[in-house]
């Protein structure tokens, strides 16, 4: 039993006998009448639908524990034997109850206490045995609901703990700290129950109803959980853990209450307090932005100031940092909105079911979220912030590694700036995009390069005087002399904070070489006071010993995805000795012990130090740039050709990390995950991590040339046989290692490695075809879900291949992969769901037209109609959801007619004929015209009048193009009915008047000759029939010849 059950059964049988108990040992007096009974008396009516109740509950089917979490507990047995001798007393008491109620009408009577009843139709041992029985079940059922009680908790505080790891410890506002405090709580409780106490029902009732509510808490809990962790995403903390601290003696101007509003540095307090909606911080590269931002992001005093705009509701800060020099995600819009959406969710789950209505009541599986959901959401945070707990401060740093268009992003955050319980804090560069869309006013606007002298000076001198060296420095030469090195440093900064970081670094190197006062200021003026300068400068003190090492480190950390992990630079260090050294079996395995890699890391990070001075710094087990501003120097043209020319290797960067990948990952071990699914797949849970980052660089590798695409291909044959090796080893444990080889085979085709792929099943067809694509994943959902990066034309080349090696959309029933289904294949297709996912299709009209646009993408592709010629069908219904101001109304359609609805983005086609083309194939198959209806039974072109008005860009593909497409609609629809008529003005806005005229004429036309088609098939037909009726008449004939002769 689930842990609730077991207290609550538990609880009941201990009431059961508290009240049995009572009644046996009670003085009461018990009456037969309710009329002559008093508050000090017991009535017969009363103790039987008491026992009634009670029989009710022991006779609940106890069901065996199953699934994960609730195991069989070893207090099932003896609760469940207790509850079945309870029953059967209690079943006893209640046909005495009836023999009472029998006497009782002989006359109205009552009797001295409820044991002067039972001696009426039972002997005193029989009464003995009963009071007996009871007692002894007491005292087992007390021990019994304490031991039941503990082991449930234990589970309970398991199951919250391991819901919310990881979750809910980000939230300031920590649910599953007061959760956790509830249970904490209720085990006071139970421990009540071992005190020699007289246990009463109430105190049972409260321990009953403790589990019950925490059982509900931890479901919502769980349901909290599964919903944020699709929004959530591994590097959103990234980019804030990355950046530094600020220095204790830095930033503090910037709260600084002051009465002078001309002062600039109250501006951004000012600001926090005032109902002004938006503001921007700027300044030079390195001059601070990102730790300002961080620092006043996390500062308390921050939320005091916004607590004087918020009033009565409670200030809610949430933050996200941009980086171009990290994952997709960290530099896109999508990432800025989940951070955003997260922050909020986390901090207030009691949102989750308000807000998200469709969601929370989903039993399973949750739908990876659309931007334009995420936009919506952050809208409606807005739109109803007077009803909701908190007023919102949003600060978001970076928007100039942003990878979008820079002015759109602007606009979106100035949108969401417009409701009055929502402030946007922004920060980047002073580019004129920024200016212009967002530095209009002075009052919310601050330069950090401007404001930041103060900082630079405490700064530098807090870390010179840190130094052992420098007191005894001022002892030599005096206060004066040495402050004036320091007020010489503020003075070159120009507010660039960066600067500073990297010239009081050597200059405290030059304290550490004793060098006196006069040697630091001949290094200081050694140093560019230009950043790109100074990068210059720390590339050129390398030993030229070093500068190939370091031009190949850089253009790794230059062509890397995100920061890369150490031991990939460890491994590329290899090559230098041996150019073949990917492609060899290892000797020995990586070392996992703590201490082992702890010196590895020691190790790698100080070579890379070495030789690259610093530009590169580690952080944990990566290694990543010092700042933006060095990777933005390494990008420029003369740095990129520096580090070609110095480079000597014959490879590019990304087939040099794919070796690495390669190497590494021979040398691992990777054990089973044992997550307790079916899907070997989650077996193999951390290769598969490990191998996806290493596959993105094959997929960048063979575009290269030729022979980096051959040396790819190469490169991932060896992994493929080196697999079946590395199980032999045992360094991949799985259930059934027969599926390694074919996951690995879906990984590469799931990383887009377009050109290996092709090559493999132009030489081999079934090259995809095995063991797991036959039992768990068909590889054609791998090339149709938006999670793989292969480009257009290998994606339509493998999936042409694919369907014609046999890996139909819609396998045969007896096929494994039956679950791939029509409506799946669609379902998958237009919201990239799961395929076994068998949840409604439902798209957003208004709010979200991205499901039109992935229609017209597979159709300009030409991928439907290789759908289609497989058996893929029009016909399959769909839910549509109409949203406007987010009240709900549904509409059920087959695809034709929804793909009829995309006309209007049909001008977003790079080949609108696509759309002609795959539109006529559906019409061929869909049903007739005249009977589209929705699901209410309504008129399909009713609803389109109503909800799909088309819009004027719903032209832009030309009058000809519009003319084809109506006509191919308009003449699957008798010219006679009314549904022609409603079809027509449908289509008539967006035309001119003469592509209305052309149109009616080709419609007619077609219709026309549709109609002759049909007259010229009707003689051969009229003729077959009056053979037939001859036919029929002439045996009539011989019938009745046979029975005038008989």
């Amino acid at each position: 039993m689930d842990p609730v059950t077991t207290v609550a059964l538990a609880g009941n049988i201990l009431q059961f006998l508290q009240f049995v108990g009572g009644l046996l040992y009670s003085t009461r007096k018990l009456h037969a009448s309710a009329t002559s009974t008093s508050s000090t008396n017991d009535h017969l009516q009363d103790i039987c639908g008491t026992l009634l109740t009670f029989d009710t509950q022991l006779q609940r089917p106890l069901v065996p524990s199953t699934g994960q979490g609730n195991r069989p507990s070893k207090h099932d047995e003896p609760l469940a034997e207790c509850a079945v001798a309870c029953r059967r007393d209690c079943e006893d008491l209640l046909r005495i109850m009836n023999q009472l109620q029998t006497i009782a009408t002989k006359g109205s009577r009552y009797w001295h206490s409820f044991r002067a009843a039972l001696a009426e139709v039972w002997k005193q041992h029989e009464i003995e045995d009963l009071r007996s029985r009871i007692a002894d079940r007491h005292r087992q059922m007390i021990l019994l609901l304490c031991a039941a009680s503990n082991e449930s908790i234990r589970a309970l505080d398991n199951h919250v703990k391991d819901v919310g790891r990881g979750i809910w410890t980000l939230g300031t506002d920590s649910r599953l700290d007061s959760i956790l405090s509830e249970v904490r709580s209720l085990q006071d409780r139970v421990t009540g129950l071992y005190q020699n106490k007289p246990v009463t029902t109430d105190y049972i009732n409260s321990i009953c109803t403790g589990f019950s509510k925490l059982s509900l808490e931890a479901q919502d809990l769980k349901k909290e959980v599964q919903i944020l962790s699709t929004i959530n995403y591994s590097d959103r903390t990234a980019r804030h853990q990355k950046i530094p601290v600020a220095h204790t003696r830095t930033f503090k101007w910037s709260l600084r209450e002051t009465e002078e509003t001309e002062v600039e540095y109250g501006k951004l307090r000012r600001w926090l307090k005032s109902d002004d909606a938006l503001f921007w911080v700027s300044g030079k590269p390195g001059s601070g932005k990102s730790t300002f931002m961080k620092w006043i992001a996390d500062s308390d005093e921050t939320k005091k100031c916004l607590a004087v705009w918020a009033g009565k509701h409670e200030p809610l800060i949430v933050s996200h940092y941009f980086t171009i020099y990290g994952t997709p995600i960290q530099r896109s819009l999508e990432g800025l909105l989940r951070s955003l959406v997260f922050g909020i969710l986390v901090r207030k789950p009691t949102l989750i079911p308000k807000l998200l209505v469709d969601r929370w009541e989903r039993s399973f599986g949750q739908p990876q979220w659309t931007q334009s959901e995420l936009e919506a959401l952050l809208r409606r945070f807005g739109a109803e912030g007077e009803s909701l707990p908190s007023k919102i401060c949003y600060f978001i740093d970076g928007l100039d590694e942003y990878e979008g268009d820079h002015l759109d992003i602007c606009q979106t955050l100035k949108q969401l700036s417009q409701s009055p319980s929502i402030k946007v804090c922004v920060s980047s560069r002073p580019w004129n995009v920024f200016e212009d869309a967002l530095g209009d006013k002075p009052s919310s606007k601050l330069y950090m390069h401007r404001l930041t002298r103060g900082d630079i000076h405490d700064y530098t001198e807090s870390r010179l005087q840190e130094h052992t060296r420098w007191n005894i420095l001022q002892q030599e030469v005096g206060s004066v002399p040495s402050q004036s090195l320091i007020n010489e440093v503020v003075d070159r900064s120009n507010g660039v904070f960066l600067w500073v970081t990297l010239v009081v670094s050597l200059l405290r190197e030059g304290l550490t070489n004793d060098d006196s006062l006069f040697d630091l200021r001949r290094r200081l003026s050694s140093f560019p006071a230009d950043l790109d300068d100074f990068f210059k400068h720390i590339i050129q003190s390398v030993d030229p010993f070093y500068t190939e090492n370091m031009a190949a480190t850089l253009s790794l950390a230059l062509e890397a995805q995100g920061p890369l992990y150490l031991e990939i630079y460890s491994f590329h260090d290899l090559a230098l000795a041996d150019e073949n050294y990917a492609f060899k079996e290892p000797v020995d395995l990586m070392d996992t012990d703590p201490v082992a890699l702890g010196r590895l890391y020691n190790t790698v990070s100080r070579r890379i130090n070495g030789r690259c001075k610093g530009l590169l710094e580690r952080n944990g087990g990566r290694m990543e740039f010092l700042h933006r501003t060095v990777y933005d120097f390494l990008r420029t043209n003369e740095m990129s050709e520096f580090l070609r020319d110095q480079t000597k290797n014959r490879h590019s960067a990304s087939l040099s990390i794919l070796e690495a990948f390669v190497s590494w990952i021979k040398r691992l071990t990777f054990p089973c995950a044992k997550l307790g699914r079916c899907d070997p797949l989650s077996e193999m849970n951390d290769f598969v991590t490990v191998m996806k980052k290493g596959l993105q660089y094959a997929r960048l590798a063979e575009i290269q040339g030729e022979s980096s695409r051959a040396l790819t291909a190469a490169l991932l044959d060896n992994m493929e046989h080196s697999i079946t090796r590395m199980l032999l080893r045992g360094q991949i444990e799985m259930a059934d290692p027969s599926y390694a080889r074919d996951i690995f085979r879906q990984l590469v085709l799931e990383a887009g490695v377009g050109a290996y792929m092709r090559n493999k099943l132009t030489a081999d067809p079934k090259f995809l075809t095995n063991h797991y694509t036959d039992r768990f994943q068909s590889p054609l959902y791998l090339v149709l879900g938006s999670s793989c990066k292969l480009t257009t034309e290998d994606k339509c080349c493998i999936l042409n291949g694919l369907l014609k090696g046999g890996h139909a959309p819609q396998p045969p029933s007896t096929s494994p992969q039956a679950i791939y289904t029509s409506d799946r294949i669609w379902r998958y297709l237009l919201v990239d769901c799961k395929p076994d996912d068998c949840t409604p299709i439902v798209l957003d009209s208004k709010v979200d037209w991205q499901w039109a646009d992935r229609l017209l993408a597979y159709a300009e592709n030409n991928i439907l109609l290789a759908l289609f010629k497989y058996g893929t069908s029009p016909n399959t219904t769909i839910t549509i959801r109409f949203s406007p101001m987010f009240k709900y109304e549904i509409f059920k359609m087959p695809i034709w007619l929804v793909f009829v609805l995309a006309v209007s983005r049909a001008h977003s086609c790079k080949r609108p004929e696509a759309y002609e083309e795959t539109l006529a194939a559906m019409l061929k198959l869909a049903g007739p015209l005249q009977k589209a209806t929705v699901d209410t039974g309504s008129n399909f072109w009713d609803m389109c009048h109503r909800w799909f008005p088309l819009p004027r860009e719903t032209n832009l593909c030309g009058d000809d193009f519009l003319v084809r497409i109506f006509t191919l609609v308009l003449s699957k629809i008798p010219a006679d009915l009314e549904a022609f008529a409603k079809a027509q003005s449908w289509v008539k806005p967006v035309l001119s008047a003469d592509a209305n005229s052309k149109l009616a004429a080709a419609v007619a036309s077609v219709q026309m000759e549709t109609s002759l088609r049909s007259q010229e098939t009707r003689p051969a037909e009229d003729q077959q029939e009056v053979s037939r009726k001859r036919k029929r008449g002439q045996t009539r004939t011989r019938r009745k010849k046979r029975i005038v002769c008989d």
